[in-house]
């Protein structure tokens, strides 16, 4: 009887070796791990922090597709601190400070990673007008964005390439701008000016003096139309002798002449 019941205790005492054991083996195993994982970690960000991995300073930033606006200028938008780690740029934060700037119309990011540089593809507004306000001296694009003309360098040529000026605008009359623009391009009549100092009534200075349009809404590209067959007037009126052509009323246009002295006998 003793034989059987001492079996069982050897086998028992085995038994609870092996679970201790094994209980032993998954601890070192996860000890093991968890000190490999902490090492990768410190020294994957040891590596990451090396100045390898660093823009030092703005020349390391490339500025592409620029053509009015200075290359330093547009790094100095991005208001990076340097040095600066390429991992830890934001691009969203960078793009958001890009598209607040009235000269430029988009910009896309690169970022490089091995030998770290930071790829700026920028478009640049295209101004089609020239336009003073109370702010100072700039542009209008075709969607009626203002430009100051501070942005550009000072060698840009872009204010004597412009033969449209643009007069009294404001923010407010940006949808407007954005319809008349193209409207007034297709014109077959040059259009030298847009005075938009009294909104009541929109004046044109074109070659054939200045037009009376009245507020700007939907008969203005019939009021272009009537202009266009006007476009023989001076070969009945001197354009010396024209004060200004009068299309408030698109139906019943007028001419006011400049009265001429009478000579003294």
């Amino acid at each position: 009887m003793t034989g059987p019941i001492a079996v069982s205790h050897n086998d028992l005492n085995d038994r609870r070796k092996q679970r201790r054991n094994q209980r032993n083996n998954k601890l070192w195993l996860f000890l093991w791990r968890l000190t490999f994982l902490s090492s990768l970690t410190l020294g994957l960000s040891g590596f990451i922090a090396l100045p390898y991995w660093m823009i030092q300073n703005s020349s390391e930033i490339e500025i592409q597709g620029n053509q009015k606006l200075a290359k330093d200028l547009i790094r100095s938008w991005l208001e990076i601190p340097y040095p600066q780690q390429i991992w830890r740029l934001s691009i969203p934060k960078l793009s958001k400070h890009l598209q607040e700037i009235p000269a430029l119309e988009s910009a896309t990011f690169n970022r490089q990673i091995l030998q770290p540089k930071l790829t700026v593809e920028v478009k640049e507004r295209e101004p089609v007008a020239l336009a003073p306000t109370p702010q100072g001296e700039g542009f209008l694009d075709a969607t009626g964005i203002w430009i100051n003309r501070n942005f550009y360098q000072k060698s840009d040529t872009t204010a004597q390439k412009l033969s449209l000026t643009v007069l009294g605008y404001e923010e407010k009359y940006r949808s407007e701008w954005s319809k008349m623009y193209p409207e007034i391009t297709n014109s077959a009549l040059k259009i030298q000016s847009v005075d938009w100092r009294n909104p009541s009534n929109l004046i044109l200075k074109t070659e054939l003096g200045l037009v009376y349009f009245g507020p700007y809404n939907r008969d203005f590209v019939q009021k272009l139309l009537v202009l266009n067959k006007m476009k023989i007037l001076p070969s009945s009126v001197p354009s010396s002798q024209i004060s200004y052509i009068d299309l408030t009323d698109p139906q019943k246009p007028s001419l006011q002449v400049i009265p001429q002295s009478i000579p003294k006998k």
